[in-house]
Formats: C-alpha cells, sequence, structure tokens
C-alpha cells in the first residue's frame, strides 16, 4: 500500500468515525453545551471530573496542575452536581463552591492544560447518579473532539477525591499513542490511607479484597480480569460513542461501561499505581470502597468470594473446546468437575447458548469466542452469587488469599516438571 492510499485509508476511517459520534451526539448525548470555551484544535486529552459534595477537589485539581512532562495540549471539565431532591441542602454550597473552583481556574491556566467548570447541574431525582454524571461530562468531551474533527481524543475519567501521579497524563497519553488496538484503558490505583488506625485496615483490607479477586481470575487464565474502578479509566472518543457511551447506573456504572471493551479485547491495563483515592466511611451506593469500610469497622473481618469457586469456574472454561461437538452434554461434562457448578449453567441456559454458537460458528474459533462472550463478567458474577449458597461461601480475605498462593505456586512448578 502506498503512502497516498494509506492516507487515504486514514482519512476515510477519520470520517466515518466523526460521522458515528455526530449521530451518538443527535440520538444519545444531553443537547445541552455545558463548556462555552472553544476548543484549542490540539487537545489530545480530556479529563472529566464530577463532584458531589466533595470538599477536597482542590487535592485533585492541584495534582493534576503539578504534572510534569505533559507536553500536549489537555482540558480538565469539573461538573458540580446534586439530585433535585437535595435541592435544599445542596444547591447553595454547589454555587459556593462552583464561585471557589472558578477562582481556582482562573489562576492555574497554562498553554497545555485548561480547566473548565461547568454550570451546577441538577439532576433528575430519577436518574441522579455517578452514572449521569459522568455520562454529562463524557458527553461534553465527545462534542468538544467533534468540533476539533479528533475521533482519536482520549476522555479519562477522575473523581474530585482523587489525587494523581505526576506523569499520570504523560503514562495514558503514552499508553494509548503505543497500543492503537486499545479503546479503553483500567488504570492502576493505591487508595490514600486514613490516618486512623481502623480506617487504615479497613482499607488495606478492601484494596487487598479488590487485587485478590482480579489476580485469582487471572490465575485460573480467565481473559476479562481487569479492575473497574469510574476514577481510574480512560477510553477514545469514538469507542465511547460506539458502544453507546455511558449508563446512567446509579452505582456500578463502572463495571458495565469497562466491561464491554474487555469482552471485545480492546480494554487494555496500567497496573502502575496512577489514582489515589480517597478512602473514607460511605453509604453513597450498596457496594464500593465507602461501603466496604463502613462493613469492616462495623465487623472487623474482610470476606471475598471463594477460590476454590473460582478455580472451578475457569475448569469450565477449559472444557469449552469438548462442548463444541452436538454429542457434548454440558450438564455431564461440568458435572464431572462439580455438581452445583452444572446446576448453576443448566439454569443460566448454557444449553441453548451451545445450540446458537454451533450452529453460527464456521470454525473452533470462532465457536469458542461466541462462547467465551457468554462467559463474560456478569456471568461470572451471578456464578459466584449462585456458588455462594451451595457449598462455596465467601472466606475471610487471608484465606482466600492463601488458597491463591498455593494455586499458582503448585501450577507454577507444574509447567516448570513438563
Amino acid at each position: 500500500m502506498s503512502q497516498y492510499t494509506r492516507y487515504l485509508c486514514d482519512l476515510n476511517a477519520q470520517q466515518h468515525s466523526l460521522a458515528a459520534m455526530q449521530k451518538y451526539l443527535l440520538r444519545r448525548a444531553s443537547e445541552k453545551l455545558w463548556v462555552d470555551a472553544p476548543t484549542d484544535p490540539g487537545v489530545r486529552m480530556i479529563v472529566v471530573i464530577p463532584s458531589y459534595k466533595e470538599d477536597e477537589w482542590q487535592l485533585t485539581l492541584d495534582s493534576l496542575f503539578a504534572q510534569k512532562e505533559n507536553d500536549f495540549q489537555t482540558e480538565v471539565i469539573f461538573l458540580i452536581n446534586y439530585p433535585k431532591a437535595q435541592r435544599d441542602t445542596c444547591e447553595s454550597i454547589s454555587h459556593q463552591q462552583k464561585k471557589e473552583v472558578e477562582l481556582w481556574m482562573s489562576e492555574h491556566q497554562t498553554r497545555n492544560l485548561r480547566f473548565h467548570c461547568c454550570p451546577v447541574f441538577e439532576m433528575d431525582t430519577k436518574h441522579a447518579g455517578v452514572g449521569l454524571a459522568r455520562k454529562t461530562g463524557m458527553d461534553e468531551a465527545v462534542r468538544r473532539f467533534v468540533s476539533t474533527s479528533n475521533p482519536d481524543g482520549v476522555i479519562v475519567c477522575l473523581d474530585a477525591d482523587s489525587t494523581v501521579h505526576e506523569h499520570y497524563l504523560n503514562q495514558i497519553h503514552h499508553y494509548f499513542n503505543t497500543h492503537p488496538s486499545i479503546d479503553c484503558l483500567s488504570i492502576g490505583f493505591k487508595h490514600r490511607i486514613p490516618e486512623d488506625k481502623l480506617l487504615a485496615s479497613a482499607i488495606d483490607q478492601y484494596e487487598g479484597h479488590l487485587h485478590y479477586y482480579i489476580d485469582a481470575q487471572k490465575a485460573v487464565g480467565y481473559p476479562f480480569a481487569f479492575q473497574t474502578l469510574g476514577s481510574c479509566m480512560a477510553v477514545r472518543a469514538a469507542a465511547y460513542c460506539a458502544q453507546g457511551g455511558m449508563n446512567q447506573r446509579q452505582a456500578g456504572e463502572d463495571f458495565y461501561f469497562m466491561h464491554k471493551y474487555s469482552i471485545l479485547g480492546t480494554l487494555g491495563e496500567i497496573t502502575t499505581p496512577l489514582v489515589y483515592p480517597a478512602a473514607r466511611l460511605s453509604d453513597r451506593v450498596p457496594f464500593g470502597t465507602g461501603k466496604a469500610m463502613k462493613d469492616y469497622v462495623a465487623f472487623g473481618r474482610r470476606f471475598s468470594y471463594s477460590f476454590e469457586a473460582i478455580r472451578i469456574w475457569g475448569k469450565v472454561i477449559e472444557l469449552i473446546p469438548l462442548l463444541r461437538e452436538d454429542t457434548s452434554d454440558p450438564q455431564v461434562l461440568i458435572a464431572s468437575i462439580q455438581s452445583a457448578a452444572a446446576a448453576f449453567f443448566i439454569s443460566a441456559g448454557i444449553v441453548d447458548q451451545l445450540t446458537h454458537c454451533r450452529q453460527h460458528s464456521a470454525t473452533d474459533a470462532a465457536f469458542h469466542k461466541r462462547m467465551m462472550r457468554w462467559f463474560d463478567p456478569f456471568m461470572l458474577m451471578k456464578y459466584l452469587h449462585y456458588m455462594r449458597e451451595y457449598g462455596f461461601p465467601d472466606e475471610e480475605l487471608p484465606i482466600g488469599k492463601n488458597r491463591l498462593l498455593t494455586f499458582t505456586t503448585s501450577d507454577h512448578k507444574n509447567q516448570n516438571e513438563r
């Protein structure tokens, strides 16, 4: 392919992506323009920060302002929000915060880093939550990238209670530049440790659970094992639109959003901690950091998923090649590993899924790919909750971690002996 032909192909792809982004904005995004200032044509990255009753926002903005080696143009969109049902308690505080944020921003603009504070967003109570707040800011970032004809612009999600590494922006920018096939990125994190010893222990245990859960999945060969924290992710603008944008879930929006890309094979990860979220008690959502810390303070122990249940999940996935044949009975095969697991997968509809995949897969590889999409992270969560009730209850975190260590050590030993 000649250089000119390659140029025409790239130009055509860019125009197609921009058309799809414009279609998304017309059909699925908010109509409101949140940032009046024009977008500089050189902007390569836009950081979106929703803020709901946050009083440490300046720490977040200060850490962004202190970035080193970010020799590319970046914008920051700060979106203060609250539910309409809390107008009496939040309206005046939010508008006062906006004045303070704007004053800070007026003193911290640079050539490569521009800060924008949106009008205060009073959310409809029915949909109010972090999902809608993220979506509103991310949709605004899409508009700004469309205005500069940049479908490869990167939208970064951060929270107003998190600080970042001094090379945070540079590392994200470098990753996307060197991984053209990756559309979405999971970014490493390390919670800031509170001075209170009990709270420090609580966040240590919760963070240990997060890493154990993903490490256990990786150990059994599960390809969709990624951390999914909303304050630790980034996505290409065109890919964001292609997947329908951010959902409006009031909790778990990050898990559902990021795993769209893991299933497609376009979710990457930076494991080095670049984001430092706050560690605090909270009851805003039914799960997550705040809820986990509150539970630990109340009960003094941290439980996590049974490693044996995760190991069985991995063994079931290994059966996929055998399930390609019409004569293979999934219940019998899975029951040879574990009977409760067989009951779960039959009730979840694996027979119908096998029929569909057998009929629509011309090759073994295509069959495997279709089946793995069925074994997605949502199915894994359902499976673990089922197994919890049928002989594989949650176990204290040190027990799970020890079993994982034993498994990985013995597996490594077996590989060396082969």
